[in-house]
């Protein structure tokens, strides 16, 4: 679990692992901007998911609402990732790409393949890695 930044890194136990597509357009966002725009909110969770249905429900991004209001080709991307297969679809972190989580690869393919058809946005498939993975990859 990345926290922080995204710069500090926890392992978790039987965490659910996915299938990844992310979805980058055209347009940049200022992260100074996305800042000023965000209207922060508590949130915990006191269980982590054990399943990609339950990661899937957990996902949120305080950026999401004001970003969605003022770039609504976001909200598009994620509805058109739904769409073509995803458990989820958010923006990552302060935008502009977005990604979807899948259930399997398959699914994934299936949905950057009719991205790639309907947009110019870069695609990039990408995996999750248990920690075993992630760390002996690090050697």
């Amino acid at each position: 679990m990345a926290t922080g930044r995204g710069n500090i890194l926890r392992t978790l136990q039987n965490y659910p692992l996915g299938e990844i597509l992310l979805v980058t357009p055209t347009f940049k966002i200022s992260t100074a901007k996305a800042y000023v725009m965000c209207k922060p909110r508590m949130h915990t969770h006191s269980i982590l998911p054990t399943t990609l249905t339950m990661l899937a429900s957990e996902i949120e991004n305080q950026f999401h609402e004001s970003l969605f209001s003022s770039y609504p080709e976001l909200n598009k991307i994620c509805e058109l990732l739904l769409e073509f297969g995803a458990l989820a679809a958010a923006v990552s972190g302060s935008g502009s790409t977005v990604f979807g989580l899948f259930d399997d690869y398959r699914e994934r393919n299936f949905a950057m393949t009719k991205l790639q058809e309907l947009t110019d946005y870069a695609s990039i498939p990408c995996k999750m890695l248990s920690s075993h993975n992630y760390f002996s990859s690090q050697n």
